[in-house]
């Protein structure tokens, strides 16, 4: 099925979608093997970003994506922005950072959530596999479901690409 374009957005509708990402959390011993440069906020790299404490991972082929934090507050509504949340990906050594922004609808214990890809940032060398990393990207937000809440409630997410971010 072709992606959609709704208000600027990409709506990437896929049949028979195969995920092989999990949720883990994070030792600390495994935060230590990370490069330290994955936790620096991709706008400012004097300010780190700590509030990583689980990813998705998928083993077989080497990816896991971590939720660095951001955003600055919860939502105030009305026509504030919503905050941004900072992600890393890590693949073949790699790493794309991204934002996203991600709304809910539902009730505290069975909710939807909508994932805004507002910003990727791809290494050069990584740039002719564009589309499979905004893959990876849409595959592993689905399972992340909502970072800061258990993803036990979560009964769908739909995840949505910036148009910009297609080109």
């Amino acid at each position: 099925m072709p992606p959609l374009i709704f208000n600027n957005f990409i709506i990437i509708v896929e049949e028979n979608l195969i995920m092989a990402f999990v949720i883990e959390t994070i030792s600390e011993e495994q935060k230590v093997k990370l490069d330290p440069e994955i936790f620096h906020h991709p706008h400012d790299p004097w300010h780190r970003l700590t509030k990583t404490r689980r990813w998705v991972s998928d083993n077989a082929r080497e990816i896991f994506i971590l939720c660095l934090g951001g955003g600055g507050g919860p939502w105030e509504g009305g026509g504030v922005p919503k905050p941004r949340e900072h992600f890393a990906l890590s693949w073949k050594g790699q790493i794309v950072k991204f934002e996203a922004i991600c709304s809910t609808e539902g009730s505290l214990t069975k909710w939807v959530s909508l994932w805004e890809i507002m910003d990727v940032d791809i290494p050069p060398c990584l740039e002719t596999q564009r589309s499979i990393l905004l893959g990876f990207i849409r595959d592993g937000l689905k399972i992340m479901a909502n970072p800061s809440t258990s993803p036990e409630g979560c009964i769908g997410v739909t995840v949505i690409f910036n148009h910009q971010i297609q080109q």
